[in-house]
């Protein structure tokens, strides 16, 4: 696993139906109620020994 970060050029999101189900776009505070665990968020956030922990971590905190 590696991982990356990029740059969205726009809001639109087209995905492919054979990789993923779904995706969205969150924000910066729906990405801080989810690391710090709120029942409320609009998604749970992966555990903190996962890259996509320390991905989200690393794009709240920037």
């Amino acid at each position: 696993m590696i991982a990356c970060i990029g740059e969205a050029e726009g809001d639109a999101i087209t995905i492919d139906v054979h990789e993923l189900e779904d995706a969205r776009w969150f924000s910066r505070d729906d990405v801080r109620r989810a690391l710090a665990r709120d029942p409320d968020a609009p998604f749970g956030a992966p555990p903190p020994y996962a890259i996509a922990h320390t991905l989200l971590t690393a794009w709240f905190e920037g």
